[in-house]
């Protein structure tokens, strides 16, 4: 196999994407999973909005943001860029209906990897953080 370099790397087309069907805006979106960054905030995002000892939502409001955040970092166009973008497009999404929103973040975490992984790794860390260790290997 070839040995890559930089060039290579960052051309490689390696997320994921998948067409949803969203009935409510009259069409389809493509989502596509998130990138090193997007999933890292993600996670982060995620320990803050679900109780991590009972894995329930602690506000509904912070999930629905956490929701909208995760679907403005996977809407994508046919080149793979990002329909919405920073503040302002999660402003916006958030305007829109939960329903489409939550099955588009929902999507778009299951290509991630990341719907069971994040509880998961929130109960971990806590856990690591209880005992005392300092988490490195």
């Amino acid at each position: 196999m070839p040995v890559l370099g930089r060039a290579q790397i960052l051309e490689a087309r390696d997320l994921k994407q998948e067409r949803v069907d969203v009935p409510e805006w009259g069409g389809e979106v493509i989502v596509q999973e998130l990138g090193a960054a997007a999933a890292s905030k993600f996670m982060a995002m995620s320990m803050s909005a679900v109780d991590i000892e009972t894995r329930k939502i602690r506000d509904a409001r912070e999930m629905f943001d956490l929701y909208v955040w995760v679907a403005a970092h996977a809407i994508v166009d046919e080149e793979g860029a990002l329909v919405f973008s920073g503040d302002e497009g999660v402003a916006v999404l958030s305007k829109k209906n939960l329903a489409p929103v939550r099955r588009i973040a929902e999507v778009a975490l299951n290509l991630s990897g990341l719907k069971k992984q994040a509880a998961e790794d929130a109960k971990k860390k806590s856990s690591t953080m209880l005992n005392g260790a300092s988490g490195s290997d």
